[in-house]
């Protein structure tokens, strides 16, 4: 080929690169719906984080529906990129288009514990968070190693769960190739033990309740009727305080003539 014909591929060539990053840098939102915000976290550049954490919505989707805690969850390294974003308004517990939360991302696709600890502090209603967890440590027993199994142990994830027909985490060991055998078989005891006292918890608390209300039920039932008239009594003393006093006045003539 001669020369121009070389000048001519170079310049094509230059041009179609200039166009890639231009489109992957320059433009606000990419061809998978990720903001600039987004890039930078998931090119872990604190610098860029910083500069578009002040211009971007953080709770802006991409076309997953994901956020940009999501990328936090997926790729970073430094658990101050998690609590920035939450103290920016983020909301933790949000899902994406397939059900995910940033901890339930996380716990599949990082190996940093102090990432996983940091989602894992976010979220409420507690009740709401706890799930969060549950559903993680299922993912993270199948997909992660053992350290962040581990984690998300001392984070107080339930092996178990609570919502119905949920699968045990432990199941899920035998598929994790990241797991040694001695690792699964550990972890598995570890799961039985916490799944053993956490139904010996709630076993505990349901037998308390049931012996309240026998005792309850046994004190009325034994209660003499004087003391059961006294207790009416206060009752009704007590409705009067809290109603206030009735409206209706005893007329002047009858409290002179005794009527």
């Amino acid at each position: 080929m001669d020369k121009r014909t070389w000048v001519f591929i170079a310049i094509m060539v230059g041009l179609i690169s200039g166009g890639l990053l231009y489109r992957h840098f320059a433009q606000d939102i990419d061809s998978r719906g990720a903001t600039r915000l987004m890039r930078a976290i998931e090119e872990n550049d604190a610098e860029k984080v910083l500069k578009f954490l002040s211009v971007e919505e953080v709770n802006a989707r991409d076309k997953s529906g994901q956020t940009a805690l999501f990328y936090a969850a997926r790729n970073a390294t430094d658990p101050k990129v998690i609590y920035k974003l939450i103290v920016a308004g983020t909301d933790p517990l949000t899902t994406d288009k397939s059900g995910q939360t940033a901890l339930t991302t996380a716990a599949k696709y990082n190996s940093s514990p102090a990432i996983i600890m940091a989602l894992a502090k976010q979220g409420s209603p507690a009740a709401q968070q706890q799930e969060n967890k549950d559903k993680a440590l299922v993912r993270a027993a199948k997909y992660n190693t053992a350290e962040i199994i581990k984690t998300l142990l001392i984070a107080h994830a339930r092996p178990a769960g609570q919502q119905p027909n949920e699968r045990n985490a432990s199941v899920y060991l035998a598929d994790n190739e990241k797991l040694t055998e001695q690792e699964k078989a550990d972890y598995r005891q570890v799961m039985l033990m916490l799944e053993i006292l956490d139904r010996r918890e709630q076993f505990a608390k349901s037998v308390a309740g049931t012996q309240i209300k026998t005792t309850k039920k046994a004190e009325n039932k034994n209660r003499p009727a004087d003391a059961q008239k006294s207790v009416d009594q206060k009752e009704t003393v007590k409705e009067i305080k809290t109603t206030g006093p009735s409206q209706e006045k005893t007329p002047a003539t009858q409290v002179e003539t005794g009527a």
